[in-house]
């Protein structure tokens, strides 16, 4: 799947420029570019739990 963009809070746009992206509802993972991730737990509030790959939050 490509996404154009992806918006949050209507604020904070993600894959401006056209990414790849997987939609599981069944799973509990977000994939993507590693910055976009980062952007997105961060948001989220989540911290990384594992700082290296692969990269785990909470």
């Amino acid at each position: 799947l490509t996404i154009d963009v992806s918006k949050m809070n209507k604020t904070y746009a993600f894959c401006q420029n056209t990414c790849n992206a997987t939609m599981d509802t069944s799973a509990n993972t977000i994939t993507g570019p590693a910055s976009e991730i980062d952007a997105i737990n961060n948001l989220l509030g989540a911290r990384k739990t594992l700082p290296v790959w692969p990269y785990k939050y909470m």
